[in-house]
């Protein structure tokens, strides 16, 4: 699944709290771990404020057939794809409001874009710390993410 990955021996399960989060609160369903990638430095850089999805390194499907059409569709002048808006819960349970884009660079990557470098601040991510990405539908089947950072506690009182 990706570099961060290797020579895990755990499984990969959702923390308790997050789970709790999702399926209590905000009535999710379809809980899908997408991928754990380290964190790069454009990953960071508020110039930059993307969170950076290959799509060959996630594991699986999250995407409706609807919900690809508008990423694949540009905009009125041709340069921009579109964008889908999505909700993201940080480890801390915290809720962003967010946009899922499509990026033709050398490869097709998703990004994860407005607000993203808030998430960063906020929970202090730096260089190389290991995250998770988790797909979950809330009602009205709305896509939303969680991120989860595995080797930090997954108690929500821990955080800033």
């Amino acid at each position: 699944m990706g570099e961060a990955n290797a020579g895990r021996t755990e499984p990969l399960l959702l923390p308790w709290e997050m789970k709790r989060k999702i399926q209590d609160e905000m009535g999710g369903f379809e809980i899908k771990l997408l991928l754990e990638k380290q964190l790069f430095p454009t990953d960071l850089c508020s110039k930059h404020n993307r969170f950076s999805i290959p799509i060959n390194k996630i594991s699986k499907e999250f995407l409706r057939e609807e919900e690809k059409k508008v990423l694949e569709t540009r905009s009125g002048d041709g340069n921009k794809l579109g964008g889908i808006r999505v909700k993201i819960v940080d480890p801390c349970l915290r809720e962003y409001d967010s946009l899922l884009e499509k990026w033709a660079i050398t490869s097709p990557i998703y990004n994860l874009t407005h607000q993203w470098i808030s998430v960063v601040q906020d929970n202090q991510f730096q260089c190389d710390d290991a995250v998770q990405l988790w797909s979950f539908r809330v009602p009205h089947d709305e896509l939303c993410f969680a991120l989860v950072v595995p080797l930090r506690s997954s108690d929500p009182s821990d955080c800033i």
